[in-house]
């Protein structure tokens, strides 16, 4: 074998070992990112935990603004006898401003934005529309880790993790269409 063969060999035989080098440096980067990742959703996962138990002891010791409460539906079409009712059909969201014990609710129609006393007999808790904590933190999983087109939602990636778990809580609750919206986007994954 001549020298300038065994320079040529020397010369692969290097530059292979800083190719594979290269490789398994990159591969060892890709594992930390991943790690790193799985850190960030844990953290975001027990901040928005935190944010929950934080906001349901808010909750119970202030008054309680219905308009951001449960969700009813109409289970009936009612028209109004009066100017201070609300006329409503069947499958209607409704959001309750008021309750009275006499049986007649001051609601607002999610659907129309008219406000007007609906009777209780003629609506229900809307079981859709409650949010379970193990639904907000796949909610919040899916939209923070996936491209989800919401501008809400992409305003939130681009704060803290404190600050997203706390806002993203707040945001689902007070936004029905957002919630909708996202309970869509994430179930058509899905399928």
């Amino acid at each position: 074998m001549t020298k300038a063969m065994q320079m040529e060999i020397d010369h692969l035989r290097s530059s292979l070992q800083c190719k594979t080098g290269v490789e398994e440096t990159l591969i060892e980067k890709e594992k930390e990112i991943e790690q790193l990742q799985e850190k960030i959703s844990l953290i975001n996962i027990q901040q928005l935990k935190e944010t929950s138990i934080t906001l349901r002891k808010d909750q119970s010791t202030q008054y309680i603004d219905h308009q951001k409460g449960p969700v009813y539906v109409a289970i009936r079409d009612w028209e109004a006898k009066n100017i201070t009712q609300l006329s409503i059909k069947k499958g209607e969201k409704l959001g309750i401003k008021k309750e009275r014990t006499d049986g007649w609710w001051l609601a607002k129609s999610l659907d129309t934005d008219q406000e007007g006393y609906v009777y209780i007999s003629d609506i229900e808790k809307d079981e859709e529309s409650e949010l379970s904590t193990l639904e907000t933190l796949e909610l919040f999983h899916y939209a923070m880790t996936e491209n989800v087109d919401i501008p809400k939602i992409k305003e939130l990636k681009m704060r803290s993790n404190v600050e997203r778990a706390r806002l993203f809580w707040s945001l689902i609750k007070q936004d029905s269409v957002l919630l909708d919206q996202l309970r869509r986007k994430e179930r058509g994954k899905m399928y």
